[in-house]
């Protein structure tokens, strides 16, 4: 995932903007706002609308590091895909075993 979504977020958006004139620090933001839209979807999976704000406000803040990788790479994509997959590396096989505990944990009654 890591592969397709810098190509999305960082090449796709951030490179649409800067060509249509959209200042830096804005591309930045508005690309960062919208990964953490997608990665939302981890609410969803945990069934728990109390992480909204942490999840929301952690994959913005990852995603403003994965833009000023890319920039600071003179926007060559291979840094960022290379960060976010590591990142997965470490960060994705505790998300995946704390949603699935959830998903499987009988209801409270």
């Amino acid at each position: 995932s890591g592969v397709l979504e810098e190509m999305f977020f960082r090449r796709v958006v951030m490179d649409t903007l800067a060509g249509n004139g959209v200042p830096l620090l804005l591309q930045i933001v508005l690309s960062a706002a919208l990964f953490a839209v997608v990665h939302g979807v981890w609410v969803l999976f945990a069934k728990s609308w109390r992480i909204a704000t942490p999840v929301l406000c952690s994959t913005f803040a990852l995603g403003v590091l994965l833009s000023l990788v890319y920039v600071a790479s003179d926007r060559v994509i291979i840094p960022a895909i290379l960060t976010h997959v590591a990142l997965n590396l470490v960060i994705e096989p505790g998300l995946l075993h704390h949603a699935t505990l959830r998903a499987t944990r009988p209801a409270a009654s």
